[in-house]
């Protein structure tokens, strides 16, 4: 596939399967990151998936943090 850059960069021809291998081992690296500082400094880390609204998501979160104390 030809992958135009949004500020002007040249087109560049990509294999868009292995730009989605490397973004998701990219992300995955940096949210075991973003855990582990989390954990380090006693804190909670929580993921939120944003194909749903966020005040459902917010009001569960919520709910399940209040049941487990």
């Amino acid at each position: 596939s030809r992958f135009r850059g949004l500020e002007g960069e040249r087109a560049r021809i990509c294999e868009p399967a292995l730009i989605r291998k490397r973004y998701l081992e990219n992300f995955k690296r940096h949210q075991h990151q973003l855990q582990e500082t989390a954990r380090i400094l006693g804190n909670e880390f929580h993921s939120f998936i944003t194909d749903k609204p966020l005040i459902d998501t917010l009001a569960l979160f919520l709910h399940r943090r209040r049941a487990a104390r």
